[in-house]
């Protein structure tokens, strides 16, 4: 099993506060951690934003910010909270080509971080 401690220490994220939230279930996170990065709102929020659809963008973007921010991933919630903003007010003047960028980028960062360690074995 991952070492939970561990990899939030290696990505910035909020251990204590996901151990609340989770009930000091480390185990349930090492289960709910891979899974975050299967999460289709990842092609859901790339596809809308391909077709203009910004209202389906807001909605797999919204998801996206409840997974990272209720597991604590700092990180990736922060990025997804730059993009929810202005899918919310539809803002024609946001990049929102960059703000998903900067979201895949932060996903594969983590998802790689976690099978480094998974390597390793931290994660067993």
């Amino acid at each position: 099993m991952m070492d939970a401690k561990k990899f939030f220490a290696a990505c910035g994220g909020d251990y204590e506060g996901t151990m609340r939230r989770l009930m000091g279930n480390e185990m349930l996170f090492c289960r709910l951690l891979p899974k975050v990065f299967q999460d289709k709102n990842f092609q859901k929020l790339e596809d809308a934003l391909t077709m203009g659809d910004l209202d389906a963008a807001f909605d797999a973007a919204h998801t996206l910010k409840g997974v990272s921010g209720s597991l604590g991933l700092t990180s990736l919630y922060d990025r997804v909270c730059e993009i929810v903003e202005p899918l919310r007010r539809k803002d024609p003047e946001a990049d929102y080509r960059a703000l998903h960028q900067a979201i895949q980028q932060e996903s594969l960062r983590l998802e790689t971080l976690s099978r480094q360690m998974e390597a390793e074995g931290t994660i067993k």
